[in-house]
């Protein structure tokens, strides 16, 4: 098991940014991890992160990894939330699965994000044709 420590993600500008410890519910499993302040400095404009991990059981055969990440959109004269950009993952991974199997899932995961098909949607909210 990770040790809840701070995470490190880099910005647009490859900048590492440190999302400090916040919580772990116990009845989700959720751990949550706060960004950086905003201009604001207040908690409403700071990104978030959170992981949760859910085993197999009796009733699935699949192990569930989410993910999600949420950056507000703050008014600029205000610096009130007005909304938030939102990224959501999650694997589903079979307890029959090989390692070599779910390190492929992984990479490819990866490689997909960096992939120009998704830089184009995000960044100009361009499709595929």
């Amino acid at each position: 098991m990770s040790q809840f420590n701070t995470l490190q993600l880099k910005n647009s500008a490859a900048a590492e940014q440190d999302f400090t410890v916040g919580t772990i519910n116990t009845q989700t499993g959720v751990a949550t991890w706060f960004g950086p302040y905003g201009m604001d400095s207040s908690q409403e404009g700071r990104p978030q992160a959170t992981f949760s991990l859910q085993l197999p059981s009796a009733k699935s055969n699949k192990a569930r990894c989410k993910l999600k990440i949420s950056v507000p959109v703050l008014d600029s004269m205000t610096n009130k939330k007005l909304d938030e950009d939102i990224f959501t993952c999650e694997f589903a991974l079979s307890k029959l699965s090989s390692l070599t199997n779910r390190q492929n899932l992984l990479a490819y995961a990866q490689d997909y994000l960096l992939d120009s098909v998704v830089e184009k949607a995000v960044e100009g909210f361009e499709g595929v044709y």
